[in-house]
This record gives C-alpha cells, structure tokens and sequence, in this order.
C-alpha cells in the first residue's frame, strides 16, 4: 500500500518517498500508534468529584461518541491533514466522511480508492469532489467538523 502513497505524493508534488515519509506517513504511524496505546485510558469513565445537592451519590464522566464527522483534507499534506482526525475521529466511536482536497487530487483518488475499498461506508466513506460537493456536505447536519488550512496555495 505505502507504494501507492508515494506514488500518489510524487504525482502531485514530486515530493521523494523520504519526504513523504517524513512529512506524512510518519506521523501518521505515530498518532495510530499513540491512539493504540491511551485508548483504554481515554474510554474509561472517570469519577468527578459530586456536589452537595447530590450527595449522597457518585458522579462520572463517561466519555461516548459524538456522531458521523466530516473530515476536510487540505492539499498540501493530503495524507497526514486528512487521516490524523480520522483517526481521532475513530478513536472517539464516531463515523466519518472524509472529503479530501480535489486539488491533490492523485492523492485524493488514492485514499478514495483504499479506504472505500476497504471500509463498510457506513462508518467510514470517502467522497471525493470540488466545492459543489463540499458545499453539498455541508447543508448535511453532522455532529463535528474536522478542517484545518494549513497554508494558501
């Protein structure tokens, strides 16, 4: 699969596969890795303490999905910008719809291609598209909204 990646990076960027493993995937094999190792820790409901009014009960903060999450790619970290809240997203119990930048678009095609490929699209789908789409995404009531813009082009 990582072949495809640096192929799909190279395409659009002509960045070398050591800078999109640097810049990219790295970091994204950090955060899965980080997410593996504290995911029972952060699920695990947690006593607060409980005010007088309530006493003499016990209080808790369970933590528990938000919803489905749209995820906006930006294009010039297509990879990392894109999947680093998908896997927050995941993380968290929700679903997610990731609209990845059309302007990267071989690394748009490619994550279309393995994540719809590989996920049931009830919980994860990948739509790919220009503004009419996004703006499309958007009129939908969803629970969170993951975009980070990380420089003009």
């Amino acid at each position: 699969m990582e072949p495809l990646l640096y192929q799909a990076i190279y395409t659009d960027f002509q960045k070398s596969v050591f800078d999109t493993f640097a810049n990219e995937l790295s970091l994204i094999y950090s955060e899965i890795d980080e997410t593996v190792q504290e995911l029972k820790k952060w699920v695990k409901k947690k006593k607060v303490n409980t005010n007088v009014i309530n006493f003499p009960s016990k209080s808790y903060i369970m933590p528990e999905p938000l919803g489905v999450t749209l995820v906006i790619g930006a294009w010039n970290y297509p990879f990392q910008l894109s999947l680093a809240p998908v896997i927050a997203s995941i993380s968290a119990g929700n679903t997610i719809i990731l609209k990845p930048s059309e302007i990267s678009s071989s690394c748009s095609k490619i994550m279309a291609q393995l994540i719809n490929e590989n996920f049931d699209p009830t919980f994860f789908k990948v739509i790919e598209g220009g503004i009419p789409e996004t703006t499309e995404l958007l009129t939908h009531v969803l629970t969170k909204y993951f975009y980070r813009k990380c420089c003009s082009r």
